[in-house]
């Protein structure tokens, strides 16, 4: 199944760049300003889009893609 990597919208991205640096779900959604189950639907959708299963995997493959640096 081929996956469409610009169907990640750009608060995705930004959850992704900060998920590479370590921070946790609870930590993002204080530094963007919604909750953590709101987070974790991002990542999701994200995860889905691209056919990725782990956060680890969607975080290489944005980098791979050169959606996050």
């Amino acid at each position: 199944m081929q996956h469409e990597t610009q169907t990640m919208n750009t608060r995705q991205i930004e959850i992704i760049r900060l998920l590479s640096i370590g921070k946790q779900r609870e930590d993002i959604a204080a530094l963007i300003g919604v909750n953590r189950v709101t987070v974790g639907r991002y990542i999701t959708k994200a995860k889905n889009s691209v056919g990725c299963e782990t956060d680890g995997g969607l975080v290489g493959h944005a980098f791979r893609e050169g959606l996050i640096q």
